[in-house]
């Protein structure tokens, strides 16, 4: 195992990792599983996903047992958060409309750009344009991290909505 700042790397150890007092355990999987919790690290990665044995024969553990002690641990996890989804319906009156004026708009949205430029989406502040110098199409549309918002005055993704 070894750790620098924000990095975190754990092999797999060969030998059954001993704890204090002379207590061996060979269930490391589950050991680091839970420092990676408590570390509050952002997941795991199973390198060789496809050792994990998927029939179920090789060590008497039933199939993948890596990976079914990995998503365990994490489901008990009391920081463990399970992600909810919610419903959203838009009704549009004139849907025709719409799409033919934004698409007249973001047809002409770079025209007089003279060189790379980050052009707000008026619509959604999550988004942006990307234009380019003789190009009065942008040549990309992108969004913002989860939870930030694009600033004009920072030509940036900030926390803000500015």
């Amino acid at each position: 195992m070894a750790h620098h700042k924000n990095n975190l790397i754990i092999y797999d150890d060969t030998q059954p990792f001993q704890l204090k007092n002379h207590i061996v355990i060979n269930g490391t999987v589950e050991y680091k599983s839970n420092f990676i919790i408590n570390s509050q690290i952002g997941g795991v990665l199973i390198h060789h996903i496809d050792m994990d044995d998927y029939i179920g024969l090789s060590c008497n553990l039933g199939a993948y047992p890596i990976s079914s002690v990995v998503s365990r641990i994490f489901s008990q996890s009391k920081s463990y958060i399970k992600p909810t989804t919610t419903t959203a319906t838009i009704t549009l009156n004139n849907q025709y409309e719409t799409t033919k004026i934004r698409s007249t708009v973001i047809n002409n949205l770079c025209s007089g750009v003279k060189t790379e430029q980050l052009i707000e989406d008026k619509i959604d502040c999550r988004y942006y344009y990307v234009c380019q110098s003789n190009n009065s199409k942008p040549i990309s549309h992108l969004q913002c991290p989860q939870n930030m918002f694009f600033s004009m005055k920072e030509k940036a993704c900030t926390h803000q909505n500015s």
